[in-house]
């Protein structure tokens, strides 16, 4: 196995069926609930989404239905 974050173990990662099981475990308010209502809020169909860091897309598999378009941008290096 490659080093952790390096080059080789992010595209590793992005090239394998690797997924990590993502739980809440947060207050009822939280930084996560405050961004997801700004997301509700600003997110239409008349606006189209540049998402820069999205990761494993977690918020684009939420919110772009609602949006003109969506396009998520990760660097893994």
């Amino acid at each position: 196995m490659a080093k952790p974050h390096s080059r080789d173990w992010y595209t590793a990662l992005q090239t394998s069926d690797y997924a990590h099981p993502w739980t809440q475990d947060l207050p009822e308010v939280s930084g996560e609930t405050i961004f997801d209502a700004l997301l509700e809020r600003h997110v239409s169909a008349a606006k189209s989404v540049l998402e820069a860091g999205c990761a494993g897309g977690r918020d684009a598999a939420r919110f772009a239905s609602k949006s003109a378009s969506w396009t998520g941008y990760t660097d893994s290096g």
